[in-house]
C-alpha cells in the first residue's frame, strides 16, 4: 500500500530537483546577460534583496519575528557569507566563460566536500573516493584545457566557486539538524544584502527600466529554486535526488548555444562527463558510508 505513495514522493522529489536546477540555470543566464551592464557585486545584491523581500514576510507570517531568533548566529552568518561569495564567484565565472563550462567546473563541489570531510566532519574517506577526487580534477583540466588555448581567468574563478559551494554544503549539512531551511535562507539573504551594500556606493549603476523585469526574475528564480530544492530533499532521499543536480548541464548547454552561441567541444564533453561521473560516485559512496545522513 505504501510503495506507490513512496514512489510518488520520490518522483516528486526528482521533479523538484530538476526544476530547481533549471531555475538556477536561468537565473545565472540572466546574470551573464546583465553582467555586460552591471558590476557583479550589484547583481549579487539584486538577487538577495529580492529573495529577502519574498522570504522574510513568509517567515514572519508563519512564526512571528521571534522565529528569527537563533542559537547559532555565527554559523548562520558563516554559511550566508560562504553562500554569497559562491554566488558572486559563479556570476563572475559565467560572465567570462561559457555557462556550460562554468557549471561543469563548479561541479567539483562534491569532490571538495570529499577532500574536506576528514578534517571538518571527521569522516573516513577510502581509497576509491580519493581516486574519484583525482579523476574529477582530471576532468576539470579537460574542460579548462590548459595548453590547448589561452587559459581564461573565468576558469579559475569557476574552480573557486566550486570550492566555496563545497564549503557551503558542509556548513549546511551541519546546520540542517539545528535550523529550519527558511531561517537559513533569511540569514543568507541578510548577509547578501547588508554585506554587499557596503560596496555599492562606489560601483552602483542605476538599473535601466527595461532590465527591471530580468532583475526581478533573477531573484524570484533564485528564491523558488531554493524552495524547490528543499522540498526535493524532503520528498526523497538525498542519494536519490542529488545526482539530478547534474541535469543543469542540459539547460546550461541549451541556453549557452541558443542565447550566447557557446557549445563545449569534444574534449570538454569528456571532461564534463568525467566530473559528473565522479560527483555521482562520491555521493553514492558517501551515502553508503553515512546512511543516516541520506
Amino acid at each position: 500500500m505504501n510503495q506507490p505513495k513512496n514512489e510518488t514522493k520520490v518522483t516528486r522529489g526528482i521533479a523538484f530537483m530538476i526544476i530547481a536546477v533549471t531555475f538556477f540555470n536561468l537565473k545565472d543566464g540572466i546574470a551573464k546577460h546583465l553582467s555586460a551592464t552591471y558590476p557583479i557585486i550589484e547583481l549579487v545584491f539584486f538577487q538577495y534583496i529580492v529573495m529577502l523581500v519574498i522570504i522574510l514576510p513568509i517567515v514572519v507570517f508563519r512564526g512571528g519575528w521571534h522565529s528569527l531568533a537563533t542559537k547559532h548566529p555565527y554559523s548562520l552568518l558563516l554559511r550566508g557569507t560562504i553562500g554569497v561569495v559562491a554566488v558572486g564567484l559563479l556570476f563572475a565565472a559565467v560572465s567570462q566563460i561559457p555557462i556550460a563550462d562554468a557549471y561543469a567546473i563548479s561541479f567539483i563541489s562534491p569532490i571538495v566536500v570529499t577532500i574536506l570531510s576528514p578534517f571538518l566532519l571527521g569522516e573516513n574517506v577510502g581509497i576509491r573516493r580519493w581516486f574519484a577526487v583525482a579523476t574529477g580534477f582530471g576532468g576539470v583540466l579537460l574542460v579548462i584545457q590548459p595548453g590547448f588555448e589561452e587559459f581564461q581567468t573565468g576558469s579559475l574563478i569557476a574552480i573557486s566557486a566550486g570550492v566555496m559551494f563545497g564549503l557551503y554544503g558542509i556548513v549546511t549539512r551541519k546546520l540542517t539538524q539545528q535550523e529550519l531551511p527558511r531561517i537559513m535562507m533569511v540569514y543568507t539573504s541578510f548577509v547578501g544584502v547588508i554585506g554587499v551594500s557596503a560596496f555599492l556606493p562606489t560601483i552602483w549603476v542605476t538599473p535601466q527600466l527595461d532590465h527591471s523585469v530580468m532583475i526581478l526574475a533573477m531573484g524570484v528564480l533564485a528564491t523558488v529554486g531554493h524552495a524547490l530544492m528543499v522540498y526535493s530533499y524532503a520528498a526523497a532521499p538525498a542519494v536519490v535526488v542529488t545526482p539530478f543536480l547534474y541535469t543543469s548541464m542540459i539547460a546550461a548547454t541549451i541556453q549557452g548555444y541558443f542565447i550566447f552561441g557557446d557549445f563545449p567541444n569534444f574534449i570538454a564533453w569528456i571532461g564534463i562527463s568525467t566530473i559528473i561521473a565522479c560527483g555521482i560516485y562520491t555521493t553514492l559512496r558517501e551515502a553508503k558510508q553515512n546512511p543516516s545522513t541520506h
